[in-house]
C-alpha cells in the first residue's frame, strides 16, 4: 500500500512537471515575461496639421511582436482660458484596433505651433511601454495648430511718420505726442508706441512694475539668461498674410529689462521649425528703480528699439501695414511659474500670426494731381446735393431711431448667432451682450419678434448647420455634433429626432444631396413685421 502511495505521488508530481514544461513551451512569443517594446506610428493628424474644428481624430498604427497590445493612452498638453499650461492631460485609452480616439477640444482656447502638443503611450499585455513612435527623426509628441476663429483681429497701433531724431537710449521724451496701445499683465500696465521714418521702424515701451526682475546686472549681453528675466518681446508679420504658423517672414524682438536684445526668426520646412538669433538689434533700456531689491518699490522701466528697414527687407514706401503682437514676461513668480500676457492674443496663440493685431503706417506722402482732383470735387458735390434732397424727401417717412434701433436688436443677434453657432458655451447672456441688452429683457424681445425664444432659435439654426454637414461631408455624427455647437452626441441626436423625426442617421441615408431637402434651404423664422 505504501509502494501505491509512494509510486502514486511520483506520477502527480511527472505530471505537474510535464504541463509546467509544456505551458513554457506553448507560450513562445506570447510569454507574459517578454522584454520587446510594441512600436506604433501616428495616423491622424499629421504633424503640423491646422486643425479648425471641435472634434479632433486622434489615431495611431500599432503592433507588437509579442504578447500583443494591451491598450493605447492619449494624452494633450496645452494653454487653458487661464493662459496656464495644462500638461499632459490623459484624454483616453483604447483597447482594440482600430486605435483612434475622438477628442472634443471646445473647452480649450486656440493654440499656435509649438503649444497644442499630443502624446500617445502604446502598452503591450506584458507591461512594456513605447512612448516613442517608430521612424526616424520621431519624437514623443505630435504639436497642432488649432485655429477655430476666421475672423481676424481688428485690433490696431498706428505708427506716425516723424521727422524728430529718435535717439536710442530708453528715454521716451521724443514719443510725446504719439498713439498707443496699453494692455496688462499682474500688476504690470504696459504702454507701446510707434513711429518711423524713412531708414527706420521705432518701437517705444513703458512698464510700470512694482519689481524689476533680472538675473544679471544692467548692460548684460548673455541672452542665454533672458528666460528669467522681465521681458518685452515685439513679433512682426511683415507681409501680414495672417498665416497660421509663425515661420519667414515673421521676426519677433525680445528685449530684457537688464538690456539683453536679440532678433529671432523661425523657418518651417515642413518637418520640423527651426530658429536663428542676431544679437545686432539696436535698442536700448532704462530702469527706473532698482533689480532684484524686493524690499524696495520700482516704477518699472522703458525701452526703445530701431528697426532698419534694409534689415527686414521692407520698403515703407511700398507697405502699409503689418500683423504685429507684443508680449511681457513678469518674473514675479507664484508657485514657481510666472505671468505672461500680450496685448491682442492668449497665450495659446502667441505662435498663430493669423490671430495678431495690426499696425498701421500714417503720415504717407501722397500727390494727386488736379486733372484727379476737380472731377472728385465735383462728383463729391454733387452726390452731396443727392443725398441731401433725398433726405429732405424722405425725412417723414423714415421711422423713428427707437424703431430702427428694436429692429437692429433682432437683426444683430441674429447674426452673431450665425457666427458662432459653433460654439457651445453661447448662451443668452452672450447673445443679449451683443445688442448690449440684459438678457431677461433681450429674451422677452426676442420671443415677441419672432414667435420663438433664443435658445429654440439657436438649436435649429445648429440642426440646420448639421443636416448640411450630414449630407455634403462624410464627417461622423460626433464630429458634426460638436461642430455646430452641440455640448455631447445623444444630445444633438435627441434634438435632431425633436425637429426633423429621424435620427441624424437615417437623415443621412434617405437624402443624397441638398437639393433634395427644402426644409435644409429654409431659415429659421424670421422676426414679426
Amino acid at each position: 500500500m505504501k509502494a501505491e502511495r509512494v509510486i502514486s505521488r511520483l506520477a502527480i508530481l511527472f505530471l505537474t512537471a510535464s504541463v509546467t514544461v509544456n505551458a513554457f513551451a506553448d507560450v513562445g512569443s506570447d510569454s507574459l515575461y517578454e522584454t520587446v517594446p510594441p512600436e506604433y506610428t501616428w495616423t491622424s493628424p499629421e504633424k503640423f496639421s491646422i486643425l479648425t474644428t471641435n472634434a479632433i481624430r486622434l489615431a495611431v498604427a500599432a503592433s507588437d511582436s509579442g504578447s500583443g497590445i494591451d491598450k493605447v493612452l492619449f494624452y494633450a498638453s496645452y494653454y487653458d482660458y487661464t493662459g496656464q499650461i495644462v500638461d499632459r492631460q490623459k484624454l483616453g485609452e483604447v483597447y482594440e484596433p482600430p486605435y483612434e480616439f475622438l477628442w472634443n477640444c471646445s473647452h480649450i482656447p486656440d493654440q499656435g505651433i509649438q503649444i497644442l502638443r499630443i502624446y500617445c503611450d502604446v502598452i503591450d499585455k506584458a507591461g512594456n511601454v513605447t512612448s516613442l513612435p517608430s521612424g526616424d527623426g520621431a519624437t514623443s509628441e505630435m504639436t497642432f495648430v488649432l485655429d477655430r476663429n476666421p475672423r481676424l483681429n481688428s485690433q490696431t497701433l498706428r505708427s506716425g511718420r516723424t521727422g524728430r531724431d529718435i535717439v536710442i537710449d530708453g528715454d521716451l521724451n521724443e514719443w510725446a505726442p504719439s498713439d498707443s496701445i496699453q494692455f496688462s499683465n499682474n500688476d504690470n500696465s504696459i504702454a507701446v508706441y510707434s513711429a518711423w521714418n524713412d531708414e527706420y521702424l521705432f518701437f517705444g515701451f513703458n512698464v510700470d512694475d512694482k519689481s524689476v526682475i533680472s538675473r544679471f546686472g544692467p548692460g548684460s549681453s548673455d541672452i542665454r539668461g533672458m528666460p528669467q528675466e522681465d521681458i518685452v518681446e515685439v513679433y512682426l508679420d511683415l507681409k501680414h498674410d495672417h498665416a497660421q504658423i509663425r515661420t519667414e517672414p515673421h521676426i519677433s524682438y525680445l528685449m530684457s529689462a537688464a538690456g539683453m536684445v536679440f532678433k529671432r526668426t523661425q523657418v518651417f520646412d515642413g518637418v520640423s521649425l527651426k530658429r536663428t538669433m542676431d544679437t545686432d538689434v539696436e535698442a536700448a533700456i532704462s530702469i527706473a528703480g532698482t533689480l532684484n531689491e524686493e524690499e524696495d518699490i520700482d516704477c518699472g522701466y522703458c525701452g526703445e528699439l530701431a528697426i532698419r528697414w534694409d534689415d527686414i527687407g521692407v520698403d515703407p514706401a511700398a507697405i502699409e501695414n503689418m500683423g504685429l503682437e507684443i508680449w511681457t514676461d513678469d518674473k514675479d513668480y507664484l508657485n514657481g511659474g510666472f505671468f505672461y500676457a500680450g496685448w491682442s492674443t492668449s497665450a495659446g496663440c502667441l505662435n498663430n500670426p493669423s490671430e495678431w493685431g495690426n499696425i498701421v503706417f500714417t503720415g504717407k506722402r501722397k500727390q494727386a494731381s488736379l486733372w484727379i482732383i476737380i472731377p472728385v470735387i465735383v462728383l463729391l458735390v454733387s452726390a452731396a446735393g443727392i443725398v441731401l434732397a433725398f433726405l429732405w424727401k424722405k425725412q417723414n417717412e423714415v421711422p423713428s431711431a427707437a424703431a430702427e434701433k428694436e429692429d437692429d436688436y433682432i437683426t444683430i443677434s441674429k447674426r452673431f448667432m450665425e457666427q458662432n453657432y459653433s460654439d457651445e458655451t453661447l448662451s443668452r447672456a452672450k447673445i443679449a451682450a451683443s445688442v448690449n441688452l440684459t438678457p431677461s429683457y433681450f429674451g422677452k424681445y426676442f420671443s415677441d419678434k419672432t414667435g420663438m425664444n433664443v435658445t429654440e432659435y439657436l438649436k435649429i439654426l445648429r440642426i440646420g448647420k448639421a443636416k448640411k454637414l450630414l449630407i455634403e461631408t462624410d464627417k461622423n455624427i460626433a464630429e458634426i455634433a460638436f461642430e455646430v455647437g452641440f455640448s455631447s452626441q445623444s444630445y444633438f441626436g435627441r434634438s435632431f429626432k425633436k425637429y426633423e423625426k429621424m435620427t441624424p442617421k437615417k437623415f443621412r441615408s434617405t437624402h443624397s444631396s441638398a437639393e433634395n431637402d427644402p426644409i435644409l434651404q429654409k431659415k429659421p423664422q424670421s422676426y414679426k413685421t
